[in-house]
């Protein structure tokens, strides 16, 4: 039987270009040109805590108040004592002002954030000290055989299958995701693959588990810490 290679190679051709075809209109089709979105490094003010100033305004605002009260209740103002007033009045002026351009500083800032941000070593140590999730995005026996402390693995590839891990974490958490290092391109998949996903805040850590190992910050292998 002999074999007509060009019927072969048209029935080739046109199965190519229907699937192309397809896989264009198919909402869930694979991209053929890979997109690169280029990640901005975060500024310090997205990864220190913000300071809790209520406490602070509150006892400005109770001591400039007993000022006023101890000023009242005494016998007749001199002059300093009505400057003093004056003074305490300004103050507590310029602290109502504060607090609302605060409000809006963090509006901003909510703004902002609507991307992964990229971290640097220094940055993901100060959030790891804060009790932010990290999550390894390498294959499941790269993650066992050592990872940062505490963090849960989430391969990339296998993201399905273990997607079930993000059930308890809150989309306002603060997440890290890291893979080997700036060699490795896992942590910004999976960190971009997350913010689709609604998470709020998430960083990734370019210098990853080859940079954590380096500056000898804790970690774990399975069944130990160090």
């Amino acid at each position: 039987m002999r074999i007509d290679l060009k019927k072969i190679f048209l029935v080739l051709i046109i199965s190519s270009i229907v699937g192309l075809i397809f896989n264009n209109f198919n909402p869930a089709g694979i991209s053929l040109i890979r997109e690169e979105k280029t990640l901005s490094f975060a500024s310090d003010s997205l990864i220190i805590p913000e300071i809790n100033h209520d406490e602070e305004e509150t006892a400005d605002t109770v001591e400039i108040t007993t000022k006023l009260e101890n000023i009242e209740n005494g016998q007749g103002l001199s002059e300093e004592l009505k400057d003093t007033i004056k003074l305490a009045e300004t103050e507590l002026v310029n602290n109502e002002n504060e607090i609302i351009n605060n409000d809006e500083d963090e509006e901003q800032g909510e703004e902002i954030f609507n991307e992964p941000k990229a971290i640097n070593l220094e940055q993901a140590f100060t959030l790891f000290d804060n009790g932010a999730t990290f999550i390894d995005a390498r294959e499941e026996f790269d993650y066992q055989e050592g990872y940062i402390h505490k963090a849960i693995n989430i391969p990339f590839y296998a993201f399905e299958e273990n997607e079930y891990k993000l059930n308890n974490i809150n989309k306002d958490e603060t997440i890290i995701t890291y893979c080997s290092g700036t060699d490795c391109d896992l942590s910004v998949l999976l960190g971009n693959k997350l913010a689709e996903m609604g998470f709020k805040k998430v960083f990734v850590f370019f210098g990853g588990w080859l940079d954590w190992v380096e500056a000898d910050y804790p970690i774990n292998t399975i069944g130990v810490n160090k």
